[in-house]
């Protein structure tokens, strides 16, 4: 059984014709020292890893390398209720190749994808400096360190459509201070307003968001903190009712992106937007549709950050506002 691909691998249950390979990195001590799994012989081997998937038991899979169609490596998940934990082995010869950041990477997005609302975690022995690195890279935050090692907790949790009212419990603040009135898609004045905030997160329609959006080809992902919600982002794809598609499924839409005042300046917006973006290329898109407001020029300034092109202005869409619609987009 395969249970994915990257451009480079695939990650799939043992076969016999692995374990030669196994053995010569998981009885290599030196380059083991890190792992407790090892010098083991031929056929305790083979009876603990050539078994079905199993991720309530825990189970140990084989990364092979496509151009040569061999092993090059393996990673363990395990599912406890609603957390998973993941850890991940190379060989020496493959070793700051990206290879291991790469299947961790598409493990991640296995798992958000098949078990929504789990938490993912990684635990790594004291002193093993290139883990904690690439965890830290993936965006994993250190929850516990003692004398038995770290544990790494990944910051971003994707939920089901069925929990969007828990999401809308992220404040949504939009603050008006300045504006920005476009003579072209690329000049303007700023005008300089009384500081006004507002709550947007009151005015959003959880069953509408439920009812337009095709559940398995839109994504809800959320940045927790101490049990609580503080940062998400919704992503659409593939959904013939929502209008900013505008009829095409090469595009995508940055649905929602918003973070809690009192965890701004924390990258968490950087984070969540570059997840979207990873889930909509997985879905086969070619660019991002964002909307927002000429009287927020924080988010504007945030899509300018992350590359997004100006692409359409519509002068005072919104009803009984006096404000201007901006259309960016995000090619992949």
């Amino acid at each position: 059984m395969i249970l994915y691909k990257t451009k480079r691998l695939l990650i799939r249950e043992f076969v016999e014709a692995d374990i030669e390979h196994f053995m010569e990195y998981r009885n290599n001590d030196e380059w083991m020292k890190y792992q407790s799994f090892k010098n083991l012989d031929k056929d305790t081997y083979i009876k603990k890893l050539i078994v079905p998937f199993d991720i309530v038991k825990g189970s140990q899979l084989a990364i092979i390398l496509k151009e040569e169609d061999k092993l090059i490596g393996d990673i363990f998940l395990i599912k406890d209720k609603n957390r998973i934990d993941i850890g991940f082995t190379i060989h020496p010869n493959y070793a700051r190749k990206g290879y291991i950041k790469e299947v961790v990477k598409e493990l991640i997005n296995y798992i958000q994808e098949n078990y929504k609302n789990h938490t993912i975690f990684a635990e790594t022995e004291l002193g093993n400096e290139a883990s904690i690195s690439l965890l830290k890279q993936l965006h994993f935050s250190e929850e516990l360190v003692n004398e038995l090692g770290h544990v790494f907790e990944y910051k971003i949790k994707q939920l089901s459509f069925d929990d969007l009212e828990e999401y809308n419990k992220i404040e949504m603040l939009k603050e008006f201070n300045r504006i920005r009135y476009y003579k072209d898609l690329h000049t303007y004045d700023i005008h300089e307003v009384e500081t006004t905030v507002f709550d947007f997160s009151k005015d959003e329609n959880m069953t509408l968001w439920r009812e337009i959006m095709v559940h398995d080809q839109c994504a809800v992902f959320v940045i927790q903190e101490k049990k609580e919600y503080v940062a998400g982002a919704v992503v659409v794809t593939n959904s013939p009712n929502v209008n900013m598609l505008r009829s095409d499924m090469e595009n995508s839409v940055l649905w929602d992106i918003r973070v809690d005042s009192k965890h701004q300046q924390r990258g968490y917006g950087k984070i969540l937007f570059e997840k979207a973006v990873e889930f909509a290329k997985n879905k086969q898109t070619k660019r991002m549709i964002i909307e927002t407001q000429n009287n927020n020029p924080k988010a504007i300034q945030f899509y300018e950050k992350m590359g997004c092109k100006l692409i359409e202005i519509n002068r005072n869409h919104y009803k009984g506002l006096d404000e201007d619609q901006l259309i960016f987009i995000k090619e992949f």
